[in-house]
């Protein structure tokens, strides 16, 4: 019934990790689009429909 002490739970490394995979997280720009294995981006018929129909994941975009 009670709640466990984090410190004891984690060290300073630990946080450290997790600090650093949020930060990693974080960004100004729109996120890669990645669907698959891609031997030229520019050519690659998948891609090249998403850019197309603008799914882009903007921040403006209702669904993300």
């Amino acid at each position: 019934g009670q709640l466990p002490d984090v410190s004891k739970m984690l060290d300073k490394e630990d946080f450290t990790m997790m600090k650093r995979a949020i930060f990693a997280t974080q960004r100004q720009c729109l996120p890669p689009i990645c669907t698959h294995n891609m031997l030229e981006d520019s050519s690659d018929p998948i891609l090249n429909c998403i850019r197309r129909i603008g799914l882009f994941n903007s921040a403006q975009d209702r669904v993300k």
